[in-house]
Parts: structure tokens; sequence; C-alpha cells
């Protein structure tokens, strides 16, 4: 499995976001293929951490 993002940073604060899409072969996780997910990400010293949501 491999997986391709979009972020980007909201002009109004520091909280990022993310569009996660996922490729797989495998059977047993095809239906990550058809996720459509977006994620929210929150600063903190030294990290950033993202809460993704599949949407559809």
């Amino acid at each position: 499995m491999r997986g391709r993002s979009t972020r980007w940073a909201c002009r109004s604060g520091p909280a990022p976001g993310t569009a996660p899409l996922f490729e797989t072969a495998s059977a047993t996780y095809d239906w990550l293929n058809r996720v459509l997910a977006v994620g929210i990400g929150r600063r903190t010293p030294g990290q950033v951490s993202y809460t993704v949501y599949a949407i559809a």
C-alpha cells in the first residue's frame, strides 16, 4: 500500500490541513482506494499531528 497527500496551511491561523489519497492492490484494503479523506492538523512544539476523517 502507498499513499499520497495534498497539504495546505490556513491563512487565518496555524492549523494545517491535508487530503490523503490511498492506493493499494491488496483485496483486503481495496476499500481504501475509494475513500475521500480530509485531515485537520495541529502544531505543537517540534511536531504536527493530524486528525483524519473519511468523508465518503
